[in-house]
C-alpha cells in the first residue's frame, strides 16, 4: 500500500476553481485577452477560465495550489510582450 492507504479512493479532494473571464473586470481587458491567446486550453465553451488541482490528500492544500495556479498564470500573462 503506497499513499493514501484504505481511504485513496473514498475521498474526493479535487477542487475546481472557475470564473467568467469576459467578467472578471478586475483582469485589464489586454490581460484577459493575452489569458485568451496564451491560455485557451483552460477555457471551456463558456468562456469560463478552469484550473483543476488534485495533487494533495487534503481540500485546504489542493485550494492553496489552485490559487498559486492562478496567481502564476495571472503574473506572467500580466507583462506586455517585448516589441522586437
Amino acid at each position: 500500500s503506497g499513499a493514501g492507504g484504505q481511504n485513496v479512493n473514498k475521498v474526493n479532494t479535487k477542487v475546481e476553481l472557475r470564473f467568467h473571464l469576459d467578467s472578471a473586470n478586475w483582469i485589464p481587458r489586454e490581460v484577459r485577452d493575452r489569458l485568451r491567446e496564451n491560455e485557451s486550453n483552460r477555457i471551456n465553451n463558456e468562456g469560463y477560465f478552469v484550473i483543476t488541482c488534485q495533487e494533495n490528500r487534503t481540500q485546504v492544500q489542493n485550494r492553496k495550489d489552485a490559487l498559486k495556479k492562478l496567481q502564476d498564470i495571472l503574473k506572467s500573462s500580466w507583462e506586455r510582450p517585448k516589441v522586437r
